[in-house]
């Protein structure tokens, strides 16, 4: 009677096969609307729904919780719901203190300099009290020596700069804090220009790229192929890349110099492990 009851309530091979199926259909699914850039924005809430539903069949067929006692969903649900629980309290936690543990470097960095800038004054003003009229004469006049070659100098550098910023035009992205978004979805250049790209990376906990390829099946090929390049920075060797940056710290912002190509369709893109998915975008060629 046990052996009739327990062929009678779990599945038979045919509906195993049946669900492998709808799984294997599922999972095409998913790699196809990676490829629909309308899309993009929904993403993460498809496969959040896509996922629950092929974990629900496994949970309840291949894992045999349909047909168990009660008792074995109660305890396999509860420690799901556990672990979800301190998943998002982690995200929670890096969320809120991403910024204050990559900021505080820099303002202890800036406080110890100002104060032995502060040290080292105090120590030459009193050097100068031991010395006398003439010693003061000669030193006050080798330091306005010293520091008219200081200011040509600096506006020799200053003059530097500015004609190589006039060249060279700046343009700026960022992230959309700690979501998986680049703060905007188009770029451009004019065509064999050079121009220098920032991106500036306000989330909290994540680090981000900016690599400029070629459009089309190349932007998921070489952000698959960043996988395995944790040494690089998440960037493979690949000839197909255009510019990159390198791998920027949350509250950081790096940049990347580049000519711009003279034609053809380029796509930007994060290729950090899992961020490739929904931060990408359009690099326009304007003539």
């Amino acid at each position: 009677m046990a052996s009739s009851h327990e062929e009678s309530t779990h599945p038979t091979p045919a509906v195993y096969a049946k669900i492998a199926v709808t799984l294997a259909l599922i999972t095409a699914a998913e790699v196809a609307i990676l490829y629909i850039d309308s899309l993009r924005g929904l993403i993460i809430p498809i496969f959040v729904v896509m996922s629950t539903i092929k974990f629900a069949m496994v949970a309840m067929f291949y894992m045999h919780l349909k047909f168990d006692n009660k008792l074995f969903t109660l305890f396999f649900v509860s420690g799901l719901a556990l672990a979800t629980g301190v998943i998002f309290a982690l995200l929670i936690l890096f969320g809120a203190l991403g910024e204050g543990r990559y900021g505080s470097p820099e303002v202890v960095t800036d406080t110890i300099a100002h104060g032995s800038d502060a040290h080292s004054s105090d120590a030459h003003s009193n050097d100068h009290g031991h010395k006398d009229t003439s010693a003061k004469a000669e030193t006050t006049a080798s330091h306005d020596a010293s520091t008219t070659s200081d200011h040509a100098d600096t506006k020799a550098a200053v003059t530097s700069k500015d004609l190589s910023a006039a060249s060279t035009m700046t343009i700026e992205i960022g992230t959309k804090g700690d979501q998986l978004f680049f703060d905007q979805e188009t770029m451009s250049g004019k065509a064999d220009d050079h121009i220098t790209v920032k991106l500036v990376n306000s989330a909290g906990a994540q680090q981000h790229n900016w690599v400029l390829v070629p459009a089309g099946p190349a932007r998921l090929e070489i952000a698959t192929a960043g996988m395995i390049a944790a040494t690089t920075g998440w960037i493979p060797s690949d000839d197909r890349i255009v510019a990159h940056t390198d791998l920027i710290n949350p509250g950081e912002s790096g940049e990347v110099t580049f000519q711009v190509p003279s034609e053809g369709k380029y796509e930007f893109v994060c290729t950090f492990p899992g961020h490739s998915f929904t931060m990408f975008g359009a690099f326009e060629i304007t003539q």
